[in-house]
């Protein structure tokens, strides 16, 4: 393998870095993988001497180093509105992101009138939405745990079901999630009881 050869792959990889940090919804992981792949690029820039690559790419890691230090200090405020299933506001929510929600949730229907609908609010932006409805004793069957594209940095989910949430006690079960949800379910405290289903209990949790 040729020392150019390898140079190429460096700077692809950069390429590639770059390219997919524009296609990330949330503006915390768009500015880690633009830092990375301004990283790379550097790297690239240094092995071939293009000077004005390494000033720009040095820039660019900066701007996203500066960015990502002042996303870290800034303190979201959580609050909760719980709802029924005749709210307006929800109906009109729940089509606006329909096509989103379909893809993470596709056998998401509108709920029924038994459930438990909660809205999550990052300061007063209402940014996600909890359907759920009880099928046993402290059990609840997750219907909906949906962040909107621009919040979707687990941060509603760890407000969700943190001990001062805003959600009933009990064990909480997702039947077939789709594959793109189950790494935050894994993120939450979840754990696959059966096939197709993941739990996560007060014991679970607590271990």
């Amino acid at each position: 393998m040729s020392r150019d050869f390898v140079y190429e792959l460096v700077g692809y990889l950069g390429s590639a870095l770059v390219v997919t940090a524009l296609l990330m919804t949330s503006l915390r992981r768009l500015r880690m993988v633009s830092f990375v792949g301004a990283l790379v690029f550097t790297t690239y820039a240094i092995l071939i001497g293009a000077v004005p690559l390494i000033v720009v790419n040095v820039s660019i890691m900066l701007i996203n180093a500066s960015s990502l230090y002042r996303m870290s200090r800034v303190k979201d405020y959580f609050s909760s509105l719980s709802t029924g299933p005749e709210s307006v506001y929800l109906k009109r929510f729940l089509e606006f992101y329909r096509e989103d929600i379909e893809h993470y949730f596709p056998s998401f229907t509108m709920p029924e009138a038994d459930c438990r609908a909660i809205f999550v609010l990052r300061d007063l932006v209402p940014a996600g939405l909890w359907i759920g409805h009880e099928i046993g004793p402290d059990e609840w069957l997750v219907d909906l745990d949906y962040a909107i594209p621009r919040f979707r940095d687990s941060k509603i989910g760890r407000y969700l079901y943190s001990a001062d949430g805003p959600l009933p006690a009990g064990t909480f079960v997702v039947q077939d999630p789709a594959p793109d949800h189950v790494d935050y379910l894994k993120r939450m405290g979840f754990a696959e009881r059966s096939a197709g289903w993941f739990e996560r209990s007060p014991s679970s949790v607590e271990r």
